[in-house]
């Protein structure tokens, strides 16, 4: 009979595995009984930048969505002749800098003539990163308060990231079709699923796939392997605990895989990054939290993804934005006292798992090593 190393370890014949860890999942969570082997697998179905919107926008964008690439375009070249002439000369609407610089790729040698419309109110959805209250930050629906999100202050009002925009069917798209952003989780040395003030949270990329049922949802329990060779750099650990069914994480720098334009893999560095993932049967749902690199952030989804895609499909101007991402930094001041790190999540979607370890190949790990060898954010 076929065995399985179930979420981790433990070797189980797979039928009895299977329904092992259905037995302390069904119907939700198992308050008293600790899952097979002290273990909980999960990968990653869905992610999305946490945006809290209202059906209409018009709660948190009371002016309106953010100012487009042509709107300032045509503010900036008020007449069709002034249009004609820029265009002549330089060929593309983005290349509108004083000698012709691309606005995407330059975004501080303009200002934009119409201002960014940041979120507005305090209504937000995230993590508490720093445990402080202070004019900026958010509470959430359910009312917890000091939520640390400026990133959605910024890009909380351009359709293309909110939901049902281009930003997040990209996304979905590709965590479901392609390996490189198959982010496992697993939960290790549970005793409890309700409470467990002393847990294990190790993230992995994976290398297999994921299957989706025919109601559009992941199938759970599937086996995964986990990515020793070219998803070295992505294998973290930290402790964690579990309080009325959440999972709560330390904060740790993590090197997080990312989807980018023409199959080209990128990342990027989350500084004090920390899961807070509430459990059930099925899976789990949450944040991933933390401080992101600005520059790091323009080139993920801004360079990388270029001009055109930014300025024709997602909607979105440059100048205004970038200035935006610089005035909400919040972290990790500079020698001049400039923040280089803007508060951020992403709200995730995980499913059950088998993951299946390779103890030679992780023998031979050193859990985030090359974020330790000083990789640059």
């Amino acid at each position: 009979m076929e065995a399985v190393s179930v979420a981790g370890s433990g070797i189980l014949p797979r039928p009895w595995a299977l329904a092992l860890l259905m037995s302390v999942t069904h119907g939700g969570l198992a308050e008293t009984v600790a899952p097979v082997d002290g273990r909980i697998g999960l990968v990653l179905g869905a992610l999305n930048h946490a945006i809290h919107q209202t059906a209409d926008g018009k709660a948190e964008c009371p002016e309106g969505f953010h100012h487009t690439q042509h709107d300032n375009f045509v503010a900036q070249f008020p007449t069709e002749a002034a249009r004609e002439a820029m265009l002549e000369r330089y060929i593309y609407y983005t290349n509108r800098g004083p000698n012709g610089e691309n606005v995407f790729f330059h975004p501080t040698v303009i200002e934009d003539p119409l201002p960014l419309r940041e979120v507005q109110g305090d209504v937000g959805i995230g993590l508490d990163l720093d445990g402080k209250v202070n004019p900026r930050s958010f509470t959430s629906p359910e009312g917890l308060a000091g939520i640390d999100n400026q990133l959605y202050r910024v890009i909380g009002c351009l359709p293309g990231w909110r939901h049902g925009g281009t930003i997040e069917g990209s996304l979905k798209t590709e965590v479901r079709s392609s390996a490189k952003m198959r982010m496992l989780v697993e939960l290790s040395e549970v005793d409890h699923t309700l409470n467990d003030d002393q847990i294990t949270v190790s993230v992995y990329r994976g290398r297999d796939g994921i299957e989706v049922g025919p109601d559009g949802n992941l199938i759970p329990f599937r086996s995964q392997r986990i990515d020793y060779r070219e998803g070295a750099r992505y294998i973290h650990r930290m402790a964690g605990r579990i309080v009325d069914g959440v999972v709560i994480s330390e904060p740790v720098d993590m090197i997080v895989p990312l989807y980018g334009p023409f199959n080209i893999l990128q990342e990027f560095v989350l500084r004090d990054a920390r899961f807070q993932l509430r459990l059930d049967g099925r899976g789990a749902q949450g944040y991933l939290g933390g401080y992101y690199d600005v520059e790091r952030w323009w080139l993920n989804f801004t360079k990388m993804w270029g001009a055109h895609f930014n300025a024709d499909v997602t909607g979105w101007s440059a100048p205004a934005t970038y200035a935006g991402l610089r005035r909400l930094a919040d972290a990790y001041p500079d020698e001049e006292g400039n923040n280089t790190a803007i508060s951020g999540a992403y709200k995730l979607e995980f499913v059950r798992a088998f993951v299946i370890h390779d103890e030679a190949a992780e023998g031979a790990q050193v859990p985030g090593a090359p974020l330790a060898q000083g990789v640059s954010p």
